[in-house]
């Protein structure tokens, strides 16, 4: 309310299991470096924060996703180009149902099917992916870690676009959110705290 804001500029929202900034985000966070800029005695404490149900299964996608995208990676590597960032790379709609059955391949997990002589048995791919998403190694540390990440990605943008000093932000230890809490905001996001 200090900025003129109200809620909207209480915290800054993410998707489920993602640390990386929506455009929403950006355009919620350019606001707040200018009023940080236009008052220079302020200073701000960002609170990651997730949703241990929801970020839990956000995670699960993205380590389904990354699985992909590391196959792409490789057959973009073959194919003599040079892959950008693992998170950047994009998934082609027709290699998608391939990469999935590569990557449920080379996961080493128990309760994949086999056949009677001890291979894994080929299955539908909705079934290959609930496996891979019952099996995606995600705990505790990683919600923590994603709480972390969240808040980086916005002292980091803060900092280098917004052009707000880094001794006028502090990162405060990420805390879990059950469902959304005690506002009506979502559980996935940055909280602002002005000191």
């Amino acid at each position: 309310s200090v900025f003129g804001g109200g809620e909207d500029l209480a915290y800054a929202e993410f998707a489920p299991g993602i640390h990386r900034l929506s455009d929403e985000t950006t355009k919620k966070l350019e606001t707040l470096a200018k009023a940080l800029t236009e008052r220079p005695a302020l200073k701000i404490e960002l609170t990651g924060q997730v949703d241990p149900a929801r970020d839990e299964a956000g995670l699960r996608e993205q380590w389904i996703l990354n699985q992909m995208r590391e196959r792409q990676r490789e057959a973009l590597l073959d194919a003599g180009k040079t892959p950008p960032a693992l998170e950047d790379i994009e998934i082609p709609a027709d290699r998608r149902e391939d990469l999935l059955t590569e990557a449920y391949e080379e996961a080493e997990f128990e309760g994949k099917p086999r056949n009677f002589v001890g291979l894994t048995k080929s299955i539908p791919a909705d079934q290959m992916r609930a496996l891979m998403l019952k099996n995606a190694p995600v705990s505790e540390a990683d919600l923590a870690t994603l709480g972390k990440a969240r808040a980086q990605a916005v002292r980091d943008w803060l900092i280098g676009v917004g052009k707000v000093s880094g001794e006028r932000i502090f990162m405060v230890s990420p805390s879990a959110r059950k469902g959304q809490d005690t506002d009506a905001g979502p559980s996935s996001r940055v909280e602002f705290s002005l000191k």
